[in-house]
Parts: C-alpha cells; structure tokens; sequence
C-alpha cells in the first residue's frame, strides 16, 4: 500500500536525520539542516518531532535493529533468550565502535544524561518486548538496578569511543545480560553466558556487516 502523504512526510525527515547524525553527529544538525535534507519545511519538520531528541533515539533504535539481524544471522540457533540478548548486545556496542559515523553520534547521545536515559529506556522496553513478550509494560521508569547496569555501561563504552577505540565488548556487556536475567527470574544457560562471548576481532565483521543494514524506514 503506497504510504499518505503524512507517511512519506516523516519518512524524509526520518531518513534526513539518519544521514545528518552519521555524518555530522546529532549536536552539530539543526533543524534548518534537517529541512534542507529532507525538502520538508523546517515548520513542518519541528511539528513532526518538536524534539531533536525524537529523532536521535530513533536513529539509536535504527542501529540496534540492524545489529539484531546481522546477528540473528550469524547465529540462527541461538535458540536461549539471554544468549540471543548478550550476543546482540555484543554486536551492537561493537557496531558503535566499527563506524565513525555511528560512533559520532553516540558520543553526542551519551554525552547527554537526559537523551542517555530515553535511549536506555527505549532500548528496555524493546528488549523487554523481544525477550518476554507477555510481560507487562514498565512504562518510562527502569529498575534502578537495571538502569545502574546500563548506565555503567554506557560509561565504559563512551570513554573507548571517545578515543576512538573499541572497548572490551563481551566483559562489559555481559553485567547488564545478568542483571537483566536477575530481575526477571531467568535461569542461565547451562554452559553460562560468558561461553558466547565473541572476541573483538571476530566481532568486527559482524558490526561491519550490521553498518551497511542501517535504515531507518
């Protein structure tokens, strides 16, 4: 079904702000940039998404879900609900690490506690989503230790990324997996999670392979 004009509206400035973020990061885009991109008028545009920050943690969201299918491909039988959860949130951080694009605008989100928080809530609930969908709703609040977890993360990742390096992946990954797993009652692999840890160098062609997946439709 072809998309209304309302549709196809968002669609432009959504795929203008992908571009822009990549290429110049989120604090160096303005809205008259965004207009310009999209050939939306920048009125319109700040109706649509009357925050920047809708925008940023939509281009986060885009990134994550490209990981996911990079990885899901990569490993078709990871069959275990916290495997499939630590190993694409390994692939997902290394992503952040394996384009200067993507790494630029993370810098700009974790630099912002505020946009920080709205991207790790975004992210929980679609990891809540995809990990126990019939659970309830948690709404905008995340369990302080969940938000420790992550938020200590965060932390290690942007340092790495800010000089440019790639961090640890799967140790610093693996403390949200467990807490995450802690919090819900569920149980562990047998063989343990730290047995699906992916050393970094093999991590960098699947975060290459999940780069050229990012589209925000």
């Amino acid at each position: 079904m072809p998309k209304s004009r309302n549709e196809q509206t968002e669609h432009a400035i959504r795929l203008a702000a992908l571009r822009l973020f990549l290429q110049k990061g989120y604090a160096a885009t303005s809205y008259t940039d965004l207009a310009a991109e999209s050939g939306v008028a920048r009125t319109l545009v700040q109706r649509y998404y009357p925050k920047k920050d809708m925008l940023a943690v939509g281009c986060v969201a885009a990134v994550r879900m490209a990981t996911v299918h990079a990885c899901d491909e990569a490993f078709p039988d990871a069959g275990h609900a916290l495997v499939r959860l630590y190993l694409r949130g390994q692939v997902n951080i290394a992503t952040y690490a394996a384009c200067d694009g993507i790494r630029r605008l993370m810098v700009d989100v974790l630099r912002d506690r505020d946009l920080t928080h709205k991207t790790i809530v975004e992210g929980f609930r679609w990891t809540m989503s995809e990990a126990l969908p019939d659970a309830a709703g948690f709404g905008n609040e995340l369990p302080d230790e969940m938000l420790m977890a992550m938020g200590g993360l965060y932390e290690i990742v942007y340092a790495y990324l800010t000089r440019r390096e790639m961090p640890p992946v799967a140790t610093c990954t693996l403390p949200s997996v467990h807490t995450f797993a802690t919090l819900n009652d569920i149980p562990l692999p047998p063989e343990g999670l730290q047995a699906h840890a992916i050393p970094n160098e093999d991590l960098l062609p699947l975060a290459r392979s999940a780069v050229d997946l990012v589209e925000w439709h």
